[in-house]
């Protein structure tokens, strides 16, 4: 039966309504059940509308149809409406309902929702045909006895009829065995020192859950079994050696033990061998961190385009799994799985967009996909306490991440003024945090019970100084030949970055952490000075930007001097830092070209003229003051008008009963005038009024010198 009244929930889905407050359908949903009035009056009733309607020219509905100048009673407007609505359903009808059979919907509900997937399966699929047969078997299934249930086995998660594959199917390279070494330290020492100095700045690995993983590892001694899952771990555990040699080694004073470089260099090869291999037909969580690791070596250690690539495949695989999802529909998943899909995400996010601030490669994730909820300044505390995975420091490492996704998501190399405003309000929030909460640059180095080291706490800074240069660096351009504004750019937050960089480089040296190979060091070095010899090319900040280059080639040179010493005291190798010498002949070579352009314009000057003359000229003598070039008699002229400028204040609160132009001498008589031979003593009545020098005379005595 068709009812005379719908709710506005049925009305608005076009389902059938009974009719009754609540209605089934309402009920059944948990929904409000609302009968307006203004949606079941009868056409011909009026109804008064307080505000006229917002739309005051119909658009055309139809190329047959005229436009209406303006409406003015509710009726016209509920009829504008309804054809508008007839219009749209008669253009939707072309394209569906004449070509497929119209059936009516009873439910709706879930069918935009992405898949539901096994937790074995994390894989990111949009494709519902993927999953109707496992959801076709599995509805079919529940409904037969126990008896029947026992003759059958389900089929599998899978992609079925992906390809048609057979004969020859490629067979997957036989993964290597892992090769003798010897440490020169414990196992442990090295794990620890892993998770102590370098782990904590991007929370890549969760420390607790990898030591419980590494300690049945060793009791079980599971090293040599063959299974995919053990291999990957063994490699796993090689790139956390490899790390830790590669930074141990290259703070020792004498440089690096050669020996124990090439166990990293084997470690790191086996690793590559095995993740690469694993990754070519299997993706993991493992794996993304591994790939992360990989990232991290080779960025400190190797080329641009390796660690580049390297970080593709982490984010790559990431997409794969859709681990930028944050409500992931998955049966049978564990609270640990979804916090691993959070933590490995944002950590391969912060990998992404800090370097490829540093490369200039941006947004390897697109940010119109990402649904996770972004963490906020204001969250940390909450963050840190719900789990002891994500760390301090890799928290704001993903805080400076955000900032810097303002230039990854620009169109252009520079945002406009608002985005700016934006962007520095975060980057003074973020100062003010670091400042209070132990990371401002005069702490970080304090002593005291905090369990972050202090070459960490640097990293962190150093990234924020970085974020910083990146993005008001385009107002240096302005002092080599380009114009470029943008009020949002402030050239003062670039100097105090680069100050800022300088002393926590000095601090490194005074503590003996200098040559920890951290590839933030030697780069913002180098781009410290140059910067500072832009802006004394543009004549800008010349003090100060004058001792940064200086602090810079010192540095630079301190890098470029270490040498590799034997146990034997010989030199192995002439530079532990090649890149230094690099570093400080480009630093040195801007420098030069610098100073030749000033030669240049000091000889043009030159030619110009510089040959003065004498001063005399300079040394004006004012005759009707008293001024001469007399130094002695000077003194008395300028004590004669610092006398008059007395008398002349004090004549405004008392009446004036003498000259004020003569103050009397300690003896009560009259200066005499011979003493600093003026002119005159006092000012001449009869001097001509176009007389411009007399006009001067008649001023003087009312100048207030100081």
């Amino acid at each position: 039966l068709r009812v005379s009244k719908a709710c506005k929930s049925c009305r608005n889905q076009k389902t059938k309504c009974n009719g009754e407050k609540p209605c089934n359908r309402c009920l059944k949903h948990n929904r409000v059940c609302d009968y307006s009035e203004s949606y079941n009056q009868p056409p011909n009733k009026k109804v008064k509308i307080k505000e006229e309607s917002p739309l005051h020219e119909s658009e055309s509905l139809s190329p047959n149809e005229n436009k209406t100048s303006e409406i003015k009673h509710d009726s016209n407007y509920i009829n504008h409406l309804e054809n508008r609505i007839q219009y749209l359903e008669h253009l939707l009808s072309n394209n569906s309902s004449s070509k497929f059979k119209n059936i009516e919907i009873e439910e709706q509900e879930g069918l935009n929702e992405f898949p539901k997937l096994p937790s074995l399966k994390w894989r990111f699929s949009k494709r519902h045909q993927f999953m109707l047969p496992m959801q076709l078997n599995n509805s079919i299934y529940s409904s037969l006895s126990e008896e029947s249930k026992r003759q059958i086995t389900l089929p599998r998660m899978q992609y079925f009829g992906w390809n048609m594959s057979g004969v020859n199917y490629i067979k997957s390279e036989r993964l290597p065995e892992l090769p003798e070494f010897q440490l020169p330290k414990p196992k442990t020492y090295y794990i620890d020192y892993f998770f102590k100095e370098i782990n904590p700045l991007f929370a890549i690995l969760h420390e607790r859950i990898v030591r419980e993983q590494i300690e049945v590892y060793d009791k079980l001694k599971v090293r040599n079994e063959k299974t995919n899952q053990t291999k990957l771990f063994t490699a796993m555990l090689s790139l956390i050696y490899v790390l830790s040699i590669r930074f141990i080694e290259f703070n020792n004073r004498n440089g690096p033990n050669i020996e124990s470089l090439k166990i990293e260099e084997i470690l790191f090869n086996y690793s590559y061998k095995i993740i690469s291999g694993l990754s070519f037909e299997w993706e993991s969580f493992e794996l993304i961190q591994s790939w992360l690791l990989i990232t991290l070596y080779l960025r400190v250690s190797h080329r641009q385009i390796s660690s580049y690539k390297a970080l593709k495949s982490a984010i790559s695989m990431s997409e794969s799994m859709g681990l930028f999802i944050e409500d992931r529909r998955i049966v049978n998943v564990s609270p640990y799985e979804l916090l691993k899909a959070k933590r490995i995400f944002w950590s391969a996010y912060t990998f992404d967009r800090l370097f490829g601030l540093q490369n200039g490669r941006y947004s390897g994730f697109h940010d119109h996909q990402i649904t996770r909820k972004t963490p906020h300044l204001d969250d940390i505390e909450k963050e840190l306490t719900s789990d002891d995975w994500i760390t301090k420091p890799a928290f704001l490492m993903l805080q400076f991440a955000i900032v810097a996704n303002f230039l990854h998501t620009s169109k252009h190399d520079s945002l406009d003024f608002i985005k700016m405003q934006q962007v520095n309000t975060k980057l003074y929030k973020l100062k003010d945090w670091l400042n209070d909460y132990g990371f401002s640059d005069d702490d970080i180095f304090k002593d005291g019970d905090d369990e972050i080291s202090p070459v960490i706490k640097t990293q962190v800074k150093l990234h924020f100084y970085d974020v910083i240069i990146s993005f008001h660096g385009p107002i240096l351009f302005n002092y080599v030949g380009r114009r470029f504004y943008n009020p949002g750019l402030k050239l003062e937050m670039i100097l105090e970055s680069c100050q800022g960089i300088i002393h926590l480089m000095d601090q490194l040296n005074k503590h003996e952490c200098f040559f920890i190979p951290w590839y933030q060091n030697m780069l913002l070095i180098f781009n410290v000075g140059i910067n500072s010899i832009t802006m004394i090319n543009g004549g800008v900040l010349i003090k100060e930007s004058k001792k940064l280059v200086t602090s810079s080639i010192n540095l630079l040179t301190i890098l470029n001097q270490l040498a590799v010493i034997d146990n034997q005291g010989k030199i192995i190798k002439n530079e532990r830092f090649n890149m230094a010498k690099e570093c400080l002949w480009a630093l040195k070579t801007t420098n030069h070209i610098l100073s030749l352009k000033f030669k240049e314009i000091f000889e043009d000057i030159n030619e110009i003229g510089i040959d003065h003359g004498s001063s005399d000229v300079n040394k004006v003598t004012f005759t009707q003051i008293g001024y001469s070039n007399d130094s002695e008699k000077q003194d008395k002229m300028f004590d004669f008008i610092e006398k008059q400028r007395k008398s002349i204040q004090l004549s405004n609160d008392n009446p004036i009963t003498s000259d004020p132009m003569v103050d009397p001498e300690p003896n009560g008589n009259p200066p005499d005038p011979q003493s600093f031979e003026p002119n005159e003593s006092k000012v001449s009545k009869d001097v001509p009024t176009d007389d411009f020098l007399g006009n001067l005379q008649w001023f003087d005595q009312w100048l207030d010198f100081n």
